[in-house]
């Protein structure tokens, strides 16, 4: 059983990981909401990874269209022009970017579960997605979507989870660490 204090945890890492791998930039805002389970996806794809303990497992899901808005999404992180955007760019990039996000979540956990895997990125057609359930994940699971307001360019992420017992956590938030370099002192 998933307690609450684990659920505020996961909720955070999922916000935070939205927040560093979307940040908001000169003329792109990132308007981040809940995704409403019945808000299907459409015809797209995802990147599927995994956060595994002995105590838990943790499903991350990041859901795009493959379409013009997410091709210039791309192109621009990546310098290339879009007419010159090859597949491979645009998947190799995605993927890393589920690796990026996936990432963040698991730094966060190792602060309470040293020993952790984590999967490679894997992507499946959306039509799959409805089938994730049948792995008995959905013990916990929390959404989140992130439009574009400039281009209306959206990605859906997801956090399912499961444990194989009682788990019950809190993350700390590390404060900023002070600047301790650049000053100079004199004795």
């Amino acid at each position: 059983m998933i307690g609450e204090q684990a659920k505020n945890s996961f909720s955070e890492m999922l916000a935070k990981g939205v927040e560093i791998t979307l940040p908001n930039e000169e003329g792109q805002f990132w308007e981040v909401k809940p995704w409403e389970s019945k808000e299907t996806p459409g015809k797209g794809e995802f990147f599927i990874i995994t956060i595994s303990s002995l105590i838990f497992r943790v499903l991350i899901t990041i859901h795009f269209e493959k379409n013009d808005k997410t091709n210039a999404f791309v192109a621009k992180k990546i310098g290339q022009p879009e007419d010159e955007l090859e597949y491979a760019q645009f998947y190799d990039y995605l993927g890393e970017f589920a690796n990026m996000f996936c990432g963040i979540i698991k730094r966060e956990l190792t602060k309470c579960f040293p020993y952790l895997g984590m999967s490679t990125p894997d992507r499946l057609e959306e039509s799959a997605f409805p089938y994730i359930h049948e792995l008995k994940n959905g013990e916990y699971k929390l959404q989140l979507q992130a439009k574009d307001s400039a281009t209306d360019m959206t990605f859906r992420f997801s956090l399912l989870a499961c444990s194989f017992g009682d788990l019950d956590f809190t993350i700390e938030q590390e404060e900023e660490e002070e600047d301790i370099f650049g000053e100079l002192e004199l004795f």
